[in-house]
This record gives C-alpha cells, structure tokens and sequence, in this order.
C-alpha cells in the first residue's frame, strides 16, 4: 500500500482550508501527489517543491490538460464564461451549465477538464439534461489561465449578468419603454459587435 505522511495530510489540509468541495479538493491533490511518487510513500517534499502545494496541482493539471496551445481558445473562453459568475467586488464564484448549451467545441473541452478532474458533471433528472460544473471552487483562482481571463472579461461579464433581468421582462411585455436608450444603449452595441459569439440570440435581440 501507500503511505501518507501525517504531516503532508496536515499541510494539505491546511491549504485547502474552508474551501467549498475541500474533501474532493484534498483527494485530486492526493491523486497528483500519487502520480509524481518514487516509492511506497508519499512525499511532503514533493507537495512542497514539486507540486507547489494545492494551488500548482490544480494549475499544473489545468495547463496540462489543454496541451501546449493547439485548441480552441474562444472555446475555452466560451466554456470559462459558462462556468463563472462574478459580483461587484472583483470576486466571481462557480455555476453550473447545461451541456446542451455549450457548442461542440466546448463540449470537447468540458470533456477534457472533466477527464483532469478539474470538471464534474452529471445528468438531471428533472430537466432531462446534462450539467457541468467546476469541480472546485479554488480553479477560478488558482488556475492562472482562468484567473487572467476573468480578470480581464469581468467587467463584461458584470455587465452581461445586470442585463438580464431588463431583457427577461422586456421579452416578457415587448414593452419599448424597457429597451436600452443613450449610454446604456452604446454600451450594448459595442458589447455585442466584440462578443458577439458569446452572447445568445436572445441577449443580441435586446
């Protein structure tokens, strides 16, 4: 059998902290640690200067899930914007998306995180459908790919996320007092010309 150190257990543990999903989060480093072992125990040297604790294991996983650049990166946009939300504060959190939603090329994707562990997913009854989400809350910011691109999409993604109440009543009562005038207006326009394959058929109507 394998051999894990109390005192690796500890200090992972003490990363992971009171991190939503810690358990699982715990058990893909424990797996990364697994992969990287020289004998029948595991190393806390190794969590340490190889792996560079939690956050390395999930970035180390992340980058080398999607190989060395050769794939879709307005899918991969596509799919971080599927899998995220933000709030006023900079701050942004996980949600769960529909795979029905997501273009093929995304789907590919979703399915190769899925395979890193980095994604999990699952068929609702209710709906009918099948979901993903990301596995652990700590990938928004600790895979530095998905960091940066949310650092640098917040702003639209904030945007996108206020505009939908307004788009949802107005698709509701057609009522033309509800549609986008002046400064909020332009904003949209020139929100749809750049992210114009992101937005859905709906969110360009409005």
């Amino acid at each position: 059998g394998i051999t894990v150190p109390p005192k690796l257990v500890k200090e992972i543990v003490g990363d992971v902290g009171v991190e939503p999903g810690r358990l699982a989060l715990v058990e893909f480093t424990l797996a990364q640690l697994y992969e990287l072992r020289r004998g029948p125990s595991l190393s806390l040297d190794t969590y340490i200067k190889v792996l560079h604790r939690v956050t390395g294991a999930i970035a180390a996983e992340g980058d080398k899930a999607i190989g060395d650049g050769r794939i879709d990166e307005a899918a991969l946009h596509r799919l971080f914007d599927a899998l995220s939300t933000v709030d006023d504060a900079g701050g942004a959190v996980r949600r769960r998306a529909w795979l029905s939603d997501l273009d093929d090329n995304a789907k590919v994707l979703a399915q190769v995180l899925t395979k890193a562990r980095l994604l999990t997913g699952d068929y609702d009854s209710v709906s009918g459908r099948d979901w993903v989400e990301l596995a652990h809350e700590a990938v928004l910011r600790d895979w530095p790919r998905f960091k940066s691109w949310l650092d640098r999409e917040w702003a639209f993604k904030l945007w996108r996320q206020r505009l939908t109440p307004d788009r949802e009543k107005w698709e509701k009562t057609k009522d033309a007092d509800q549609l986008l005038r002046g400064g909020e207006l332009t904003e949209a326009l020139l929100n749809r010309q750049r992210y114009r394959s992101w937005l859905e058929s709906r969110e360009r109507t409005y």
